[in-house]
C-alpha cells in the first residue's frame, strides 16, 4: 500500500503529521448491483427459507450449522449469504478463522451490489488484512458504499483523504464526507468534524459549528467530544462560558 503525506494545509499551516497530532481520530461508477436483475426471481424465492434457517442457526448460537446452509447459497451465487458467510470467516465462528477466504466472499456479494459487503472491504483493504495494502482498491470500495449511503464508508473515505491516503491529501474533500457521515449520525465523524471547524482545516474556522457538532457527537458517547465540549464551556468558545455544565 502507497501513500503520501507531505501536503500542507494553507489556512492552517499544518502538515499532515500536524494533522495526525491534533487529530486524535486518525483512520462515472460503474454498478454491479444491475446484475441483481439478471437472477431469476424463482431462485430468490428458493433462497429465502434457506438463508432464513441459516439466520435461526446463527442466532442459537449454531455457527457451524449456519456456515454449511450460508456456504450451500453462496456457491448458488446468492449474494447475502456470501456476506454472512464472509463474516463467520472473519470471526472464526463455525469455521476456522481466515480473512483470505472472508474477503473474497465479501468481494463476491460485494461486485453483485451487497452494499454491507462492499463496506467491509474498504478496511480489510486499507490495513490489509486477508491481502495486500491497497489504498487504491480501499478507496473504491469506500466510495461505492459512500455511495450507496453508507455512514462507515463516508467516515472512511473522509480518514483517508485527510491522511493523503491513495492520492494528496485533501482536507476539503475530507470534510465533506466527513459531513455527509455526520449527518447520518456517525458519532466519530461528528467529532472530526467539529475538530475540523475548530482548527479551520480545509474549512473556515466556526467555534459554533464546532460546538454543534461535538455535542452532537458527546450525546452518542463520544467521550474525546465530551472533553472538548468541557473545554468550549470552560473557555467560553463557540458557547457560552458555563462552569456547570463544564464539569457535568
Amino acid at each position: 500500500m502507497k501513500g503520501s503525506n507531505k501536503a500542507t494545509s494553507p489556512e492552517t499551516g499544518l502538515n499532515t503529521a500536524g494533522w495526525l497530532a491534533a487529530f486524535p481520530l486518525l483512520r462515472p461508477l460503474k454498478w454491479a448491483v444491475a446484475g441483481l436483475l439478471l437472477i431469476p426471481a424463482f431462485a430468490i424465492s428458493a433462497w429465502a427459507g434457506p438463508l432464513e434457517d441459516a439466520d435461526a442457526a446463527y442466532q442459537r448460537g449454531e455457527h457451524a450449522t449456519a456456515a454449511r446452509i450460508y456456504q450451500t447459497l453462496a456457491d448458488q451465487g446468492n449474494a447475502n449469504a456470501q456476506n454472512r458467510l464472509g463474516d463467520l470467516y472473519y470471526n472464526g465462528l463455525g469455521v476456522p478463522q481466515d480473512y483470505a477466504k472472508a474477503l473474497s466472499l465479501y468481494r463476491r456479494a460485494a461486485e453483485q451490489g451487497q452494499i454491507s459487503a462492499q463496506d467491509k472491504l474498504g478496511p480489510m483493504y486499507l490495513n490489509g488484512r486477508g491481502t495486500r495494502q491497497d489504498f487504491n482498491e480501499a478507496r473504491k470500495w469506500f466510495r461505492r458504499a459512500a455511495a450507496l449511503g453508507s455512514a462507515s464508508a463516508q467516515f472512511g473515505l473522509g480518514e483517508m483523504y485527510l491522511r493523503g491516503q491513495g492520492g494528496e491529501q485533501d482536507l476539503l474533500t475530507a470534510a465533506r464526507w466527513y459531513s455527509r457521515a455526520a449527518e447520518q449520525g456517525h458519532a466519530k465523524a461528528q467529532y472530526a468534524l467539529a475538530v475540523m471547524y475548530q482548527l479551520g482545516g480545509g474549512i473556515r474556522r466556526n467555534a459554533q459549528k464546532a460546538a454543534h457538532w461535538y455535542e452532537r457527537a458527546a450525546l452518542q458517547g463520544h467521550a474525546e467530544a465530551q472533553i472538548a465540549l468541557g473545554k468550549m464551556y470552560v473557555d467560553g468558545r463557540g458557547l457560552p462560558k458555563d462552569p456547570v455544565t463544564a464539569y457535568k
